[in-house]
């Protein structure tokens, strides 16, 4: 591959490809390659968040479970020193 810059336009192009996260392979992709990628990386990204969303749905459920035994819990405390009271 003939390249038609210098050293120093070179060093700039690879730092400025650095400083934007373009990696060497992603530079000579094609743009089907291109297109492949971000596709996955979006399926990926749209995973995560699924798993995300389900992973909070879980963690309220489970919120809301606890939240439930303690109010029970509180009711029968309350029912026993009701009794207690009525039998003083």
């Amino acid at each position: 591959m003939t390249s038609y810059l210098n050293p120093v336009q070179r060093a700039a192009a690879r730092q400025c490809a650095e400083a934007f996260g373009i990696t060497k392979q992603e530079a000579t992709m094609t743009p089907k390659q291109k297109y492949d990628e971000r596709r996955r990386l979006r399926i990926e990204n749209d995973l995560r968040a699924e798993q995300k969303r389900e992973f909070d749905f879980d963690r309220d459920d489970e919120m809301q479970r606890q939240f439930m035994r303690v109010l029970s819990a509180v009711e029968r405390i309350a029912e026993v020193m009701e009794l207690w009271a009525d039998k003083q």
